[in-house]
């Protein structure tokens, strides 16, 4: 494999990448094809950069590594590495985390019916509430903090590579979040007690959505939701 890219992040992110896979591809026994596959598919991805509300969900996820990670526990390897998936970490074939975010002061945060259905997986959503600071923890620093926590792990640091692919540093140098102020505000829900509908969707009904509003119901303590992990 030959990377002929001359530019700076491609060359980084292609020595990253094979190098984390040389390190865990006999322990995961990835075939080498999956390398090559893995790569063009991400130099041929020409994002035009990222959204303020795809940049906002993609800091919360990550700061939910940083935190469980700074609590003893590492969830990096549960998170869900493809797109429109319902759920942000899959723990089990039956327990999921969701995580949600907002900058408003009231905990009011959207959610597809699926995601609050606990008949069929046992669920709890991470609420973050986030606050817009110039001189708050920047993405690029959680980043690089969440590439330093998975170490070698490919498919994280090829995550995370597919979603910054096509923004500038300085891009994501600017958006930054006040980490007090998030530490204090991250909160536990299981899902049995999240306002929602308390049915299945009707039959040739699919796709449902609506805000739930957490602002005033019972959270779960953290290390209720560490042991269930």
């Amino acid at each position: 494999l030959t990377c002929y890219s001359r530019n700076t992040d491609d060359i980084e992110a292609f020595i990253r990448l094979t190098d984390s896979f040389i390190s865990s591809y006999r322990e995961n026994n990835y075939p080498v094809s999956s390398l090559f596959t893995s790569l063009s598919s991400l130099f041929a991805n020409n994002n035009t950069g990222i959204s303020a509300s795809q940049a906002k969900g993609f800091y919360a996820e990550l700061y939910a590594i940083k935190y469980f990670h700074e609590n003893s526990l590492d969830i990096y390897a549960y998170w869900q590495k493809r797109e429109r998936l319902n759920f942000d970490f899959s723990i089990s074939s039956r327990k999921r985390l969701e995580v949600k975010s907002t900058t408003n002061e009231n905990r009011i945060h959207h959610f597809l019916h699926e995601q609050l259905i606990d008949d069929i997986y046992d669920i709890y959503v991470i609420s973050i509430l986030l606050r817009n600071d110039d001189r708050g923890l920047s993405l690029k620093s959680l980043i690089d903090e969440v590439r330093e926590i998975a170490g070698k792990d490919f498919d994280t640091l090829l995550c995370i590579d597919k979603f910054t692919r096509g923004t500038q540093e300085e891009d994501i140098c600017m958006i930054r979040f006040d980490e007090e102020y998030t530490r204090s505000n991250i909160r536990f829900y299981n899902a049995k007690v999240i306002p929602k509908f308390d049915s299945e969707q009707p039959e040739g009904v699919s796709h449902t959505e609506y805000n739930s509003d957490l602002t005033n119901i019972p959270s779960t303590p953290f290390e209720i939701v560490r042991r269930w992990i």
